[in-house]
């Protein structure tokens, strides 16, 4: 019997091939869904049922499932065959045709599998799913896990995940199922999600404030690479004095801040620059570290230690005293704290004076301290600064006798008897107190030792050291005798300070007042025999 095939609304009919022989059979291969029909004239015919003719409108198509498919309006189909993609493959002997009928069928359909980068948005798209009033419903099979917009829509949406490190990629897969009046269908679509390498963040730390002079280390552990990656780090400073840093490839470098000019007030500021890599990508930051003043005590310097012979000008000098800070010095005081008091010409003055004293054959040791300020500070202790001291070592110097007061003792002789009287020399002095040696080296007359007719002899002197003899006589026709007796006074110090002199003796003419001896010229020897 025959029966009748509605074709709704939902349904198509397409037209794949006319015009053939009247046909005595069909099949359909189950792999390929080709359809092979045998003509009665012997022939065999594949049609590939993707090659569609033409498509007709909605009707009827009578279909007898008897034995050789006749029917009462005495047309009959050779056959009808369901291709594996559930297709119905008609053969109408009448209109030497074949026909595809497509059934509303319920059929999913995930879209095509895609490449994304990490951290896009991507969106899903199911929207060709076939069959009527669908309900959807997406579940992810495989990869990191996100999370979909809205599972049950047609195209929900995600953002592909960040993945480790800055190179490569993961697939992240999805199943779509769709439901229409019972019948369900699914299908899977793989979004390959590939790494982008982000750039590192640098974070070279927050703004530091330090005093000159203080250790200061750089904060940059903060660093990262969004992507996991490891990174380097390179320091260098941009600005300001220069410093030197520990180790410029650490997170964490360090240095000492620099002595700023001025003591007051003063501030520097330093840049320092951080770059991170991951070897491919860097990013760099910058820091400031702001340096503030200290006031720092100034430095004496009372000179180096100086040895001056006693009697001599002696000059302090303090100009080598400085400032750490560049501050001009506003004071110097000098003070003596060894030796004996002298007198300084301006004790506030960097370079004041003074008259090295007289000493004892040891010489003498005088010491003076300096102080030093910039206004606020004063240089610091001894123990921390020895250069605020000096020593001038004062040298005794040997001063020779003075001859210049020496006399003949006895002053004069008398009576003139023609003896032999011994006279010495009185009156030299010393003035370092040192003993005196006095040797006599002559002696002068100022008439003839011999004839005279008065009964004169000679020799008229003789010399004994630091003594001689001289003879008590005289002309009795002239105005007295003179003798003028010459020597060398030296005192008792290796470095041998001498002095000449003479002194002279008289024999009068007689004792009677004003008759003293009148020197007419010392031109005589008295030692002479």
């Amino acid at each position: 019997m025959g029966t009748l095939l509605s074709v709704d609304s939902a349904s198509t009919v397409t037209l794949l091939l006319s015009g053939f022989h009247r046909p005595s059979g069909m099949d359909i291969d189950p792999l390929t869904g080709d359809i092979y029909l045998a003509e009665r004239r012997g022939q065999i015919l594949r049609v590939t049922p993707t090659l569609e003719v033409e498509t007709i409108a909605d009707g009827f198509v009578f279909l007898d499932y008897s034995s050789g498919f006749e029917t009462d309006t005495n047309d009959y189909f050779v056959g009808m065959r369901f291709s594996p993609t559930g297709d119905l493959f008609v053969v109408d002997p009448g209109t030497h045709s074949i026909y595809k009928i497509s059934r509303n069928r319920v059929i999913a359909d995930a879209g095509p599998d895609r490449t994304k980068e990490e951290g896009s948005l991507v969106t899903l798209d199911g929207s060709a799913s076939t069959g009527e009033n669908l309900t959807f419903s997406w579940s992810q099979l495989a990869g990191p896990a996100v999370s979909l917009s809205d599972p049950a829509g047609a195209q929900p949406t995600f953002t592909a995940p960040t993945l480790a490190g800055g190179f490569g990629s993961q697939v992240v897969t999805f199943e779509l199922t769709v439901w229409s009046g019972g019948q369900s269908s699914s299908d899977t679509v793989d979004i390959t999600v590939v790494n982008v390498n982000h750039a590192p963040q640098a974070e070279a730390g927050a703004e530091q404030v330090v005093k000159e002079g203080s250790f200061v280390t750089l904060a940059g552990g903060d660093s990262f690479d969004p992507d996991g990656d490891a990174i380097t780090y390179a320091w260098m400073q941009t600005a300001g004095t220069p410093v030197v840093l520990s180790e410029t490839h650490t997170a964490t470098p360090s240095f000492t801040a620099p002595l700023l000019p001025g003591g007051i007030g003063e501030v520097g500021t330093l840049e320092f620059a951080l770059t991170v890599s991951d070897g491919a990508l860097s990013h760099t930051d910058n820091v400031p570290v702001v340096v503030e003043q200290v006031n720092h005590a100034p430095v004496a310097n009372a000179g180096a230690d100086q040895t001056r012979n006693e009697g001599t000008m002696v000059t302090l000098d303090g100009t080598g005293s400085s400032d750490p800070d560049g501050d001009p010095l506003t004071s110097y005081t000098w003070r003596q704290v060894g030796g004996p008091a002298v007198a300084l010409s301006d004790a506030n003055s960097p370079t004041p004076f003074f008259t090295a004293p007289v000493t004892g054959p040891g010489g003498g040791t005088f010491v003076f301290k300096l102080t030093v300020s910039d206004g606020l500070l004063n240089n610091e202790p001894a123990a921390a600064e020895p250069d605020e001291h000096v020593t001038i070592n004062v040298v005794n110097v040997n001063d020779p006798p003075l001859c210049r007061a020496a006399e003949a003792s006895p002053a004069r002789l008398w009576p003139p008897d023609h003896k032999m009287s011994q006279v010495g020399i009185v009156g030299v002095s010393d003035p370092d107190n040192d003993q005196v040696q006095i040797t006599v080296t002559g002696v002068t007359q100022d008439e003839l030792l011999n004839g005279l007719s008065d009964g004169d002899t000679s020799p008229d002197a003789v010399i004994q050291g630091d003594k001689v003899l001289l003879r008590a006589e005289r002309s009795g026709k002239g105005n007295g005798r003179v003798y003028q007796i010459t020597f060398t006074a030296n005192d008792s110090q290796a470095t041998g300070g001498s002095c000449t002199g003479s002194v002279k003796i008289g024999v009068p003419l007689s004792m009677k007042p004003g008759m003293a001896a009148v020197d007419d010229g010392q031109l005589y020897d008295s030692t002479r025999p």
